[in-house]
């Protein structure tokens, strides 16, 4: 089919549902000087859920009344935070709205990127003076993103599947093969990522089994 044609050297461009930006998987690191505060602010907001041994949604209420997240807050350490969120957007919407909160116990300290749809998926990080991410962490850092990218994979919708979901054009007897050769594409990134990084592949077969499809 014309339609995935090219697939073959990168993941076709994913956009965010509830944005419409392109996805760069992004996570911002904080400092923390004061949990008990911070916990405190958090369990007053309304559109927050979760804990500290658990971590934390952020979350926005759909009409039909499902719930889509925001921003992901995670604890890590003693005095570290990490802040999960799809765009860059929506990145900075949740560090305008923490500093709004809790300004006077987290410090803004590191950004990261990863582009899912890049063959390399390489790092944007944009840190202040800290030594250097050494490459295991890198690669463990791409897996986590990814891993919690195609956690949701399957309900974003995708130009190459006309707007649908892959959920929705799994069904579809015309878009079927473009969600295979999508899933295909996928793995052909991983075995090429691999290779590059010396790392290991991240498995998707998940997503696989989800759609109903066979290799």
């Amino acid at each position: 089919m014309g339609l995935v044609a090219d697939y073959d050297e990168s993941l076709p461009e994913v956009v965010d549902a509830s944005t419409g930006d392109k996805i760069l998987l992004t996570t911002d690191h904080y400092r923390i000087t004061g949990w008990q505060d911070f916990e405190r602010i958090l369990a007053e907001q309304d559109d927050v859920d979760g804990d500290r041994e658990e971590g934390w949604n952020r979350f926005v209420e759909l009409e039909d009344g499902r719930c889509r997240s925001r921003a992901s807050i995670m604890p890590k350490g003693s005095d570290s935070l990490e802040v999960f969120c799809r765009t860059p957007q929506l990145a900075d919407e949740a560090r305008a709205w923490l500093e709004g909160i809790a300004g006077s116990v987290i410090r803004y300290n590191i950004r990261e990127m990863v582009d899912p749809s890049s063959e390399k998926a390489r790092d944007a990080a944009k840190p202040l003076p800290e030594p250097d991410i050494s490459m295991d962490v890198q690669r463990q850092i791409i897996h986590q993103y990814l891993a919690k990218h195609y956690e949701t994979w399957t309900e974003i919708p995708l130009p190459a599947l006309n707007g649908k979901t892959p959920l929705d054009a799994v069904k579809d007897k015309k878009l079927r093969p473009a969600v295979v050769e999508l899933l295909k594409s996928i793995d052909q990134l991983e075995a090429r990522r691999m290779e590059q990084t010396c790392g290991e592949p991240f498995d998707v077969s998940f997503l696989w089994e989800r759609l109903g499809v066979e290799r």
